[in-house]
């Protein structure tokens, strides 16, 4: 059973505040992960082990800077695989999870990033080319890509929207204090990320 409580946090800009954390009381994977210079904690989505999220809390004095810059040696399935090699040897054990409710939102450009490979005169007035499409002269002006992640006792809503039109998320306000941590939510056989965000 998920409980909630309020909390007095410090976030990783100096802000403190308090914050809706949601806690309960589960047999999850987690444990200490040197390499990450953090603790890590899978919570599973369903029982078939197809999904997950995976927390990242920095260790005292390490910012969340640092434990991400660890992603440069440090793969998801290292630390899956240290995450079984845990669950091997010591058991599940009973840990008291703590998690803010956080709503993420990020609107990101992708004109630049589409210009890097090699995509430009889709973009140019002059030299854009949609004859096959309409009659009329068009070109693309920009290209936004919209996602929110929004984490509460009742669940995870995630989606992305490319053109980011829609406004679905108009009422979804982030949180302006938040402790350090990053998350992923990952699809486990392929260790892919499908959404993920740093406080």
């Amino acid at each position: 059973m998920v409980r909630r409580l309020l909390e007095l946090v410090n976030s990783f800009n100096g802000r403190r505040g308090i914050v809706n954390m949601m806690q309960m009381k589960a047999k999850v994977r987690s444990g200490h992960m040197e390499a990450m210079r953090a603790t890590v904690t899978e919570l599973p989505y369903g029982n078939d082990g197809k999904y997950c999220m995976l927390l990242l809390f920095p260790d005292p004095e390490v910012s969340i800077e640092d434990v991400y810059s660890n992603f440069n040696r440090v793969t998801l399935r290292d630390i899956f695989a240290k995450l079984q090699s845990d669950e091997d040897e010591f058991g599940l054990k009973e840990v008291e999870v703590k998690l803010p409710r956080f709503s993420k939102i990020s609107k990101l450009q992708l004109r630049i990033p589409l210009n890097r490979m090699g995509i430009f005169e889709a973009f140019d007035r002059e030299y854009a080319r949609f004859s096959h499409i309409v009659e009329d002269p068009y070109y693309i002006e920009s290209v936004e890509h919209n996602v929110v992640v929004r984490v509460a006792e009742m669940g995870t809503i995630a989606y992305a929207t490319t053109p980011g039109m829609n406004r679905a998320y108009s009422n979804i306000i982030e949180n302006k204090v938040m402790p350090p941590f990053t998350f992923f939510i990952i699809e486990k056989p392929t260790a892919t990320v499908i959404f993920g965000g740093i406080f």
